[in-house]
């Protein structure tokens, strides 16, 4: 917009040059050959600055499609970019005790019977350690689905015949700190 301002100045600028030149002529106070250079350098002045014009012209395009690209780029990268964990600690209350391979099952089973094929695996939920003795473990899922899976755990106390509540005690961002959570909390 601004080169498109200049352009128009510097425009009516080389224009009132011509008409000055040619008033001069008209009015006798330059002779032909005078006038013809006067009106030759207008002319070259006329081309230069329409070329400048365009030139400006192009390279603000050119940035423009480049901020774009940018742009672009930093949006490929936020879809591309891995997608955070969550690990949940969890408890489960139950008459007996569940084995590693039980728990594991259960867990894949609630989200699948809950969210489908799709949403499961959209879910990414995986047990990572389950100790069989105090009845806690850690589920990692993707960061956008941790409600999901908070969501599918509650509904195991519905969704089986035994006597089943598994009863989330923290959510972190770290395996570590999970490990350390297992560590120190229970529900007793």
């Amino acid at each position: 917009m601004n080169a498109l301002k200049l352009f128009i100045a510097v425009l009516i600028v080389e224009l009132m040059f011509i008409m000055a030149t040619t008033s001069l002529f008209i009015f006798g106070l330059i002779d032909l050959p005078v006038f013809a250079i006067f009106s030759v350098l207008a002319l070259i002045m006329l081309i230069l600055t329409f070329t400048l014009f365009k030139l400006i012209k192009m390279i603000i395009i050119t940035n423009r499609t480049i901020l774009k690209i940018k742009s672009e780029k930093l949006k490929l990268k936020e879809v591309l970019r891995k997608p955070r964990k969550r690990y949940i600690v969890f408890q489960i209350v139950s008459e007996k005790t569940l084995k590693t391979e039980e728990v594991k099952s259960l867990i894949n089973s609630l989200i699948k019977e809950t969210f489908g094929l799709i949403g499961s695996g959209n879910i990414n939920a995986k047990l990572i350690s389950y100790d069989e003795h105090s009845m806690k473990g850690i589920i990692r899922c993707v960061h956008t689905y941790k409600d999901a899976v908070l969501f599918a755990l509650a509904l195991a106390s519905v969704r089986t015949e035994d006597r089943i509540n598994i009863i989330p005690l923290k959510t972190t961002g770290t395996l570590r700190k999970a490990r350390e959570i297992v560590k120190t909390l229970s529900i007793d």
